[in-house]
């Protein structure tokens, strides 16, 4: 199937998560943010505003699991939780300002922001 479009790119790698939730082996959020016109009661218009201006595509939680060495040279295995930010973008998409500001907020935290513009870029971020 031909990615067509940032909904387009979107709609594949929703559905590709949906699998990988289906099986466990993913948690993931469509993280959708926006206004919708509103008409309040009294007749004036206005905007309803939601999520997080400049926050990701995708809020995707995956198990990390690693083998660690001892200094007695035996070996433990640890696993922990692993939280992925993703933006997706088309080949010639950028980043809002708002996007550039969220991503270093991450990055501070020492969290993992990903930009991908297609379903394969995720797919070897996660796999």
């Amino acid at each position: 199937m031909k990615e067509t479009g940032k909904a387009g790119i979107q709609g594949h790698i929703e559905r590709f998560l949906m699998l990988e939730e289906a099986e466990g082996r993913v948690v993931y959020i469509k993280n959708n943010t926006g206004a919708v016109r509103t008409i309040r009661k009294d007749g004036s218009k206005g905007f309803m505003r939601f999520g997080k201006k400049g926050s990701p595509d995708f809020l995707i939680w995956k198990n990390h699991s690693e083998l660690l060495e001892m200094p007695d040279c035996s070996r433990v295995r640890i696993s922990h939780v692993r939280t992925y930010f993703v933006e997706v973008k088309t080949e010639i998409g950028v980043q809002s300002d708002a996007q550039r500001e969220f991503q270093a907020k991450v990055e501070n935290i020492r969290g993992e922001y990903f930009i991908v513009r297609n379903l394969n870029e995720l797919k070897k971020i996660l796999l």
